[in-house]
């Protein structure tokens, strides 16, 4: 049965979220992916799922770019941006760069979601180094103090809600696929939701930035990639169950 995914559908808290964190899907009804039309877990609104989704077919469904592209209402050109993106930063390169005036600004949970990615990678970087690439990233002028001020000291074992400690194995793009597969799945009694709440309620944005913090140091989305000779998605299925393992022990609820 069809879902009608028509802006009046999205709750309006959740447009406002989007719209937020700029990840506001300006050109939805374009999106016509059987998914998105069929369960609520997949929102056209929501560009930055839109954008991996598209991202996936291509690369682990093996379908045409072209097909793909035209499917879920992007060019060619907006689709391989889109590869090069998730390809040097994960799912936080999915999230569109700001543009607008460079003076004071908030720091929105997608950009502490990639100066989190940063810090994994390198634990060593210098605020100044983290603050121009903030600048590179977003357009956002952010002031070293602040962003100081901002970031709590690194936490071991997070424990988050009733989810447990952190996952040791997963990163991003692996807990979304987890997350994905179970919802698919209708497997209700798994208890394995992390974020979901997050995800339904504000987006993908909102979702990176939850799980984010579930992610020990030394763990990241993959970065400088080549999408020719390594896959920007896990291919194996040991490491997908290996990763359901550990989740399965780790997530007791939704966020």
């Amino acid at each position: 049965m069809r879902t009608d995914r028509s802006p009046s559908r999205t709750p309006a808290a959740k447009l406002q979220a989007l719209r937020e964190s700029g990840t506001l899907n300006p050109r939805p009804g374009n999106v016509r992916d059987a998914l998105f039309l069929e369960d609520p877990f997949f929102d056209p609104q929501d560009l930055a799922q839109v954008r991996y989704e598209m991202l996936r077919r291509v690369q682990k469904e093996a379908m045409p770019i072209s097909a793909v592209a035209a499917t879920f209402g992007f060019s060619r050109p907006a689709f391989y941006k889109a590869q090069g993106d998730f390809a040097r930063e994960g799912l936080v390169g999915l999230i569109p760069r700001r543009r607008g005036p460079r003076g004071r600004h908030k720091l929105t949970p997608e950009i502490l979601a990639f100066v989190d990615q940063i810090r994994a990678i390198e634990p060593s970087i210098r605020t100044t180094d983290i603050v121009r690439r903030i600048q590179e990233r977003f357009g956002t002028q952010v002031h070293r103090r602040s962003l100081e001020r901002a970031l709590a000291p690194p936490k071991k074992n997070r424990v988050c809600h009733s989810c447990g400690p952190s996952p040791a194995t997963a990163t991003l793009t692996e807990h979304y696929e987890t997350l994905r597969g179970y919802v698919l799945a209708r497997n209700e009694a798994s208890g394995l939701r992390c974020g979901l709440g997050a995800l339904m309620a504000r987006g993908m944005a909102a979702w990176i930035h939850v799980v984010a913090e579930l992610i020990p140091a030394g763990r990241s989305e993959p970065r400088n990639r080549s999408p020719v000779s390594v896959p920007l998605f896990a291919q194996s299925e040991v490491i997908q169950l290996l990763g359901q393992a550990v989740l399965a022990l780790v997530c007791r609820g939704s966020l």
